[in-house]
This record gives structure tokens, sequence and C-alpha cells, in this order.
């Protein structure tokens, strides 16, 4: 691959990525309601109790229970548990392309994927757009690694290293 052939595919992953960020904050974030701050107060017990949820998989139980005895529409629980899945999965792709050398290991990779969504449910909480849900931090999480396991496939893999070279050593 060619030096230029390299900058205009990163050029167009970057704008991808900023296309892609642009969405997500739009979805997560350019809606209304501040309902909860205006009932209960910025950081009052009940507003905390009302929307946020630190115990593991207890959204993703009660959705799936909701569903078994017909108290939810399948199509909503489903949404909001596939949802989770895929939304932050493109930084598995993201994150390897646009960091290459940087961001080289799983665990590295792990970090700043998780400390992504933590900001970003932090900020759904703070602005009471969404909720704060440890099930969502599971499921984006789980999203993005299946897609970065994906660019562990060699072909992908070799993909992106030949868009993030070794620097040649000066002599």
């Amino acid at each position: 691959m060619t030096e230029k052939t390299r900058k205009i595919i990163k050029i167009i992953i970057a704008v991808l990525f900023i296309a892609y960020c642009y969405l997500l904050f739009s979805l997560l974030f350019l809606r209304g309601g501040a309902g909860y701050i205006a009932q209960f107060g910025v950081f009052s017990k009940e507003r905390f109790d009302a929307i946020c949820n630190l115990i593991p998989l207890k959204t993703i139980i009660l959705y799936f229970t909701a569903m078994k005895y017909g108290w939810i529409n399948n199509g909503y629980a489903l949404m909001n548990i596939y949802g989770n899945l895929i939304a932050f999965a493109p930084m598995g792709l993201f994150i390897p392309v646009l960091f290459g050398r940087k961001i080289n290991r799983f665990w590295k990779f792990l970090l700043l994927l998780v400390c992504i969504i933590l900001i970003v449910e932090i900020m759904q909480y703070v602005t009471a757009l969404g909720s704060a849900d440890i099930d969502d931090l599971l499921l984006n999480t789980a999203g993005g690694c299946l897609i970065y396991a994906i660019t562990k496939i060699p072909i992908i893999n070799k993909f992106i290293k030949e868009l993030n070279p070794q620097p040649v050593p000066k002599k």
C-alpha cells in the first residue's frame, strides 16, 4: 500500500468515525427530557434510584422476564438489548484503525472502550437523558469486543497493520 493510499483511507475512516460519533451523540443526547432533574433534583436519591442501575444483569433479566410473561413489548426489549450491543460495536474497528500502534493490546483497547462508555453513562445520568445502567456498559463493551475480535482475523489484521506501519528508525 502506498503512503498516499494509506493517508486517503485513514482520512475516510476518520470522517466515518466523526460521523459515527455525531450519530451516537445525537441518539443519546439530542432529545428532550430533563424531567427527572426537575422532578427530583440533580443528585437526589430518588433520581438515582429512578435512572441508575448498578446491579449487573438486572435490566437484562428484567427484560427477558417481562417478555416471558407478556408485560412488555418484545420488540422494545430486544431493540434495547441489541441496540446496546450495536451502539459501541464500531469502536471495535475505529479504535484499532485510528490509534494503531498506540492501542496495540486487547487490555488497552478494553480500558479505552470502558472509559468511553463510562463517560457516556455518567453523562446520561447527569443530563437525565437516558439511564445509567451497568447492563448498558456490559452490552456496549461486548459489542465493541466482538468487532475487535473480528479485526484479529488475519486478513483484516494485516490490512489494519498496513494502515499503521512500524515507524522506520532514523539513522
